[in-house]
C-alpha cells in the first residue's frame, strides 16, 4: 500500500507541501458558495472541503475507504460522504442538483475518457449557473525542468498542458475561466484554477 493512502501519513505530507494552506484559499477565496448551496466535492479525500466552503448540503466522494472514514469522523452537519468511484456517483445524480461542484487535484489520475465524462457529467447535474471550480497541476514545454521532474513524481500520470485543460473544459462548458499559479506549494508545481459555469 502507498503510505499516502494512509489519511494521517496523506495529512501530513499535504501540510509539509503547503497544500493544505493553499487548498483552504482555494475553498474560501476561489470557490464561490453560500449558505444555502448543495455542493458535490469529487475525490474528497478526508473531507477538508465541508470545513471550509459555505453550503447548506454537501455530497463528497472518494474510492479510498480510509479516507472516507477519516471524513465521516469529522462529524460535519448536513453532509454525506460515499465510498465509492466518482464517475459512477455523478451518473446516478440528478440533472440541475447541485450549484456547485469542487474536483482538487482529481483530473490527473484519470484517463482521458474518464475526464471528459466527469466534465460533461458535471455540467449536467449544474443548475443554469452553477461552477465546477477545480485545480490541477499543469506542465508544458516551457516548464523549468526541475518542476517537471518533481510534478512527475506525483501519483496521478495524467498531466496536461495548458492547452490541454482549456480543451478539456470546453468539452462541457461555454464559460471557462483559467488561471496558472506558480506559488501555491513549497516544492516547485504549476497549478491551474479552474472555474467553468454554466450558462443560465
Amino acid at each position: 500500500m502507498h503510505l499516502l493512502a494512509l489519511p494521517l501519513v496523506y495529512d501530513i505530507f499535504q501540510d509539509a507541501v503547503g497544500a493544505n494552506a493553499f487548498r483552504r484559499w482555494f475553498l474560501t477565496e476561489f470557490v464561490r458558495t453560500d449558505s444555502t448551496a448543495v455542493v458535490l466535492d469529487l475525490g474528497c479525500g478526508t473531507g477538508v472541503a465541508a470545513s471550509h466552503v459555505k453550503y447548506g448540503a454537501l455530497v463528497g466522494v472518494d474510492l479510498s475507504a480510509q479516507y472516507i472514514a477519516s471524513a465521516r469522523s469529522r462529524g460535519l452537519p448536513r453532509t454525506e460522504f460515499v465510498m465509492g468511484d466518482c464517475i459512477d456517483e455523478i451518473r446516478r445524480r440528478p440533472s440541475g442538483s447541485f450549484d456547485c461542484v469542487i474536483c482538487g487535484g482529481l483530473f490527473h489520475h484519470l484517463t482521458a475518457l474518464q475526464c471528459e465524462e466527469l466534465v460533461v457529467e458535471s455540467a449536467r447535474i449544474l443548475k443554469p449557473g452553477g461552477a465546477l471550480s477545480c485545480f490541477e497541476p499543469v506542465l508544458d514545454a516551457s516548464t523549468p525542468a526541475l518542476t517537471q521532474r518533481v510534478m512527475k513524481l506525483d501519483r496521478g500520470k495524467n498531466l496536461r498542458s495548458l492547452d490541454g485543460w482549456k480543451e478539456l473544459f470546453a468539452k462541457g462548458f461555454e464559460q471557462v475561466h483559467i488561471d496558472v499559479r506558480q506559488d501555491c506549494f513549497r516544492i516547485p508545481h504549476d497549478i491551474v484554477l479552474v472555474r467553468a459555469v454554466k450558462n443560465v
